[in-house]
């Protein structure tokens, strides 16, 4: 989960494997050949993304309303 979370904020393998303490080989293993830590990560990969284009939805709407003004 620890390395799930660096890699959804954009860090290299080198990086999330020194933030949870395993081998660079060890977080590429898990992002490639892994099945459940890729459904994972996939599953908060899309759920990153749903969350960003609802705010984005709510900001665009908002920014309309101050544009109608």
């Amino acid at each position: 989960q620890n390395a799930i979370e660096h890699l959804l904020q954009g860090k290299s393998d080198r990086a999330v494997s020194e933030a949870v303490g395993v081998a660079r080989q060890t977080v590429w293993e898990w992002r490639n050949n892994d099945p459940l830590f890729i459904a994972e990560l996939n599953r908060q990969r899309s759920e990153m993304w749903k969350e960003a284009r609802e705010r984005l939805k709510t900001m665009a709407n908002r920014a309309l309303d101050v544009v109608e003004l």
